[in-house]
């Protein structure tokens, strides 16, 4: 049971370091692009998931085929791939958010892949199945079982951190766009009464009526007033890791509310 358990956390090491790698490998292509350092990743530590899961997917199920390199660069292309595109739905579905396009890409599936990534992915399951995996097996597997313990129940419990922290601040975020959403469409009806109002006001003869006109046009102005301070507040809140997930995906669309995540978008890039 404790060889086993062991045995796991090695595992998990094993998929820590390929989640790092494929951090740095993201993170230098798109600060290369951007001509600034971009923490490319969903979560806020230095690590990117998928990458884990496809390297742990390509060694586990293609070291038979470590030998025949075109064989081991076109199934390594296909599993990580579909990984990949699995990965993109899972996130939209979860949080209403596309978190990348390939749109403008030729040969591209709905956007969440394409063809130029696909072969990219499979030179690295060449390059993870014959240098990286030996390598990186090796230095996990002379770590001492106690040290491998304590490494990996305290990365397990910072990561299980990380991962909470993120979902938590997309919730809050999503939430936002809604309220915003909603708080513009009910500054758009306003707005429309307060201009009937004035209208109304400006055509009124009767000095009574002009006083209750008056009286109503304050309102209005007042709650119109008000909306847009709300929205403005709202607007303005935009967290350290918000700013972060815009910054690391600079396509990442939101299902629902589009145009206020633009806004948003813009109200950052103005503050800069």
């Amino acid at each position: 049971m404790e060889y086993l358990f062991i045995l796991i956390i090695r595992l998990f090491l094993l998929f820590l370091a390929y989640s790092f790698i494929g951090w740095v490998c993201e993170s230098a292509y798109c600060s290369i692009f951007e001509h600034k350092f971009v923490n490319r990743g969903f979560l806020t530590g230095p690590i990117c998931p998928v990458y884990g899961f496809g390297a742990l997917a390509v060694i586990g199920l293609l070291m038979p085929l470590r030998d025949n390199l075109p064989l081991l660069f076109v199934a390594g292309m296909i599993i990580t791939t579909v990984l990949e595109y699995i990965t993109a739905l899972l996130l939209e579905k979860l949080f209403h958010m596309k978190w990348w396009d390939y749109s403008r890409y030729k040969f591209n599936l709905h956007g969440r892949v394409c063809l130029l990534n696909s072969i990219e992915f499979g030179i690295l399951s060449v390059i993870a199945v014959k240098l990286l995996h030996p390598a990186i097996k090796g230095l996990v597997d002379n770590i001492p079982s106690l040290a491998v313990i304590l490494l990996g129940c305290s990365l397990a419990a910072l990561l299980l951190t990380d991962c909470a922290i993120t979902v938590h601040t997309i919730a809050q975020f999503n939430g936002r766009l809604s309220q915003l959403t909603a708080l513009l469409d009910e500054i758009k009806a306003k707005t429309e009464v307060y201009k009937t109002l004035a209208q109304q006001n400006l055509s009124a003869k009767l000095e009574h009526l002009m006083e209750h006109e008056n009286t109503r046009i304050v309102e209005a102005r007042e709650t119109l007033e008000r909306l847009k301070a709300k929205a403005d507040l709202l607007e303005t809140r935009n967290k350290l890791l918000v700013r972060r997930l815009l910054a690391a995906f600079p396509d990442m669309t939101s299902v629902k509310h589009q145009p206020m995540l633009e806004r948003i978008r813009l109200t950052i890039k103005n503050k800069k």
